[in-house]
């Protein structure tokens, strides 16, 4: 449904003159960042590789972990932290590893090496997938030169 918000002009000689303008619609994306271009079946084949073909690859743990990647990431870098749950065991360890592996393979995350300001088990969530909120040109600057 479309709102339209009417105008009235009173002019020189006494005549009114109505307009009609469809009201701006609102920035919709508050906290929330908008995700990379998607394909559509108006495309007639597939042109892009977004984050649900990406997704539609891994297994399900690979799935969670990249959701608790994203959940803990900063919006204006892309930049998250890892979870290690206290009293992990050996086995969980080698499958979060793993899982990690997978989504790395697939262009979804890659590691961010550990400096004095970035702490450990930092990772990039790909800015090409989930957009970050404030400066998307340096995003993507800093994923491709990571390794």
């Amino acid at each position: 449904m479309k709102t339209i918000t009417h105008t009235l002009e009173v002019l020189s000689n006494n005549d009114i003159r109505i307009s009609k303008e469809p009201k701006k619609p609102k920035n919709l994306l508050g906290t929330f960042q908008a995700i990379g271009e998607t394909n559509h079946m108006f495309t007639g084949k597939q042109e892009k590789y977004d984050i649900f073909d990406a997704l539609d690859k891994v297994n399900k743990g690979a799935y969670s972990l990249f959701n608790q990647l994203k959940n803990n990431r900063n919006p204006y870098t892309c930049r998250t932290v890892m979870p290690i749950p206290k009293g992990e065991t050996a086995s969980q360890k080698t499958s979060r590893n793993r899982w990690a592996r997978e989504l790395v393979k697939i262009g979804i995350i890659k590691k961010v090496k550990t400096s004095p300001t970035i702490p450990k088990n930092s990772w990039m969530i790909n800015p090409e997938f989930i957009k970050s909120k404030d400066n998307q040109t340096l995003a993507l600057h800093e994923w491709v030169m990571l390794k």
